[in-house]
């Protein structure tokens, strides 16, 4: 009786610890988002690949999105189609593509190391997806027009766009989907 005593109370322990314990920090292509998010992602076959990063070297590279001290667990989502044109283009911020540029022109800094080369104009060009599910997808971040050749300038403008708010996506025949953008990024001292 006793040994099922103990036994009883280590599983309520293990119970009570279970329950007390918050959840990783989940980040969907560089945004962070709630359980409930990947619950419903996961439901409805949206996921691509789950990553879970382990190293406390790597995980410190996400703790500008939130509180890594339980984890952090990356989701990259599947994205079929392509478009350039959709029917009903994506929305952000209550506005279209010059609302976003004009938000990536207002949180784009002048890199502190370059102001040494004396240029007051610098244009990066960029490509980039916003996905189905309103996120801008890392690996479809590509530099047509780069910056006097300075990683510097790049740098700066993938933080940006990965710091985006989510976006309304994009739909084509009412289903959403991702869209190609590009749009030239200029750097000025002034």
């Amino acid at each position: 009786m006793k040994r099922l005593f103990l036994i009883g109370v280590s599983i309520l322990a293990a119970l009570t610890a279970y329950a007390q314990q918050k959840d990783p920090l989940y980040i969907i292509n560089e945004c962070a988002v709630s359980a409930e998010e990947v619950r419903e992602l996961t439901n409805q076959g949206h996921i691509d690949v789950i990553t879970v990063v382990r190293e406390a070297d790597q995980i410190k590279l996400y703790e500008q999105f939130g509180d890594t001290s339980n984890g952090v667990v990356l989701i990259t989502l599947k994205d079929d189609l392509v478009w350039i044109a959709p029917e009903e283009p994506g929305e952000f911020m209550g506005g279209n593509i010059v609302t976003f540029q004009q938000w990536v022109m207002e949180n784009i800094r002048y890199p502190e190391d370059m102001k040494n080369l004396k240029v007051d104009k610098v244009k990066v060009v960029v490509k980039f997806i916003i996905g189905k599910h309103g996120y801008i997808q890392p690996n479809s971040i590509i530099f047509l027009e780069g910056g006097n050749g300075s990683e510097a300038f790049t740098k700066e403008v993938r933080r940006v766009l990965l710091s985006s708010p989510r976006w309304v996506p994009a739909k084509q025949k009412g289903e959403a989907v991702a869209v190609s953008y590009v749009f030239p990024v200029i750097f000025s001292t002034k």
